[in-house]
């Protein structure tokens, strides 16, 4: 137990709500917001509030243009009346109550078949003495009582009934969940289900349900994050604006090239994977532009550019000194200049 003092220096923990949605606009004007002109016709507004102990903290416009929410929120099951969706816990939740009875019994029912219930005939034994039992006891009987005084019970084992009840149960969870404990490590599986091609069947009717997952992820992160629409544009001019080829890109950023003229022809959208990979190789794009298209391309930034590091491995072939002719073509502006050098890296100049 904590004393008083320990507890009078604790500090204060408040409970804070923070909500991004839309409310009425009629609300947001009787709590004293101000609705811009353009918005005065809507009848919804969206909005960022705090609230703590049902008192309003803060209740302002969304601040952000365009309007978007911060957050991306991907459900294992859609569920349209909850933000939160529903989980593999709620899921099987009552197939995990069936499961947790059945181990229960299997459980109660093995503790009374381990021992022996014992039964006393007392008219056989000497009265007054201890009925406990123990190794090495002695009981007494009366002189010429006939029959036995003692008798020891086994009680029925029915552990194996429940275990199989419990069994059941747990494919009735796999079922509700789409998720098979085979696929996450499940032991001793039996029938067809120990061959190769029992395996592959089971394994087959579980991709269904985890398509559906794989699904949510698209449509709630990767296609809100990321403007696919018009990806494979900007990608196009990242390419062009470094001067590579979708081979020596792919190669760049260490995936296969098949991939990019997947994106590049609207084929495929971009993984996570991807995205990070574009973007600890190039850091001077802006992601936000990469993923939503909007803003500058490049992050705002002196010129020359620090130097950038390209391969992950310098050549070992020894340098040959080579004299290259330049002619300017004096009718045309150089945008950018790029050098590159043999160990893999390069510097970028732009006329100030």
């Amino acid at each position: 137990m904590e004393d008083e003092s320990s507890m009078t220096n604790a500090p204060e923990r408040y409970e804070v709500l923070e909500f991004w949605g839309y409310v009425d606009t009629e609300i947001l004007e009787e709590n004293g917001v101000t609705i811009p002109r353009e918005l005065k016709d809507s009848e919804q507004v969206n909005v960022n509030a705090w609230i703590c102990n049902d008192k309003v903290l803060r209740l302002v416009l969304n601040p952000f243009k365009p309007t978007r929410i911060p957050y991306y929120a991907v459900p294992y099951e859609l569920n349209p009346y909850s933000f939160f969706g529903v989980g593999i816990a709620e899921n099987m939740d009552d197939t995990q109550t069936l499961m947790n009875g059945f181990m229960r019994m299997a459980i109660d029912n093995s503790a009374l078949s381990g021992n022996l219930i014992i039964e006393v005939d007392e008219t056989n034994l000497v009265p007054g003495q201890d009925l406990s039992v123990y190794p090495g006891k002695v009981f007494r009987r009366q002189g010429g009582a006939p029959g036995q005084g003692i008798f020891g019970t086994k009680f029925p084992n029915v552990a194996q009934e429940n275990m199989q009840l419990f069994d059941k149960a747990r494919v009735l969870a796999d079922e509700s969940t789409g998720f098979p404990s085979f696929a996450h490590g499940q032991t001793g599986v039996s029938g067809v289900g120990r061959t190769a091609s029992g395996i592959s069947m089971l394994m087959s009717a579980a991709n269904g349900s985890i398509r559906n997952v794989v699904k949510n992820v698209d449509d709630y992160l990767i296609g809100p994050m990321v403007n696919t629409n018009n990806f494979s544009k900007r990608l196009n001019k990242i390419l062009i604006y470094y001067g590579l080829s979708a081979s020596a890109f792919a190669e760049l950023i260490q995936v296969q090239r098949s991939s990019i003229s997947h994106i590049l022809s609207g084929r495929n959208k971009p993984s996570l994977d991807f995205i990070l990979k574009l973007n600890t190789a190039f850091t001077d794009i802006n992601l936000y532009w990469l993923l939503n298209g909007t803003g500058e391309m490049l992050h705002t930034s002196t010129t020359p550019t620090s130097t950038k590091k390209l391969k992950t491995e310098t050549s070992e072939t020894p340098i040959v000194e080579s004299k290259n002719t330049y002619s300017k073509n004096k009718s045309k502006d150089i945008e950018r200049i790029i050098i590159f050098y043999k160990d893999g890296t390069f510097d970028k100049y732009s006329p100030e």
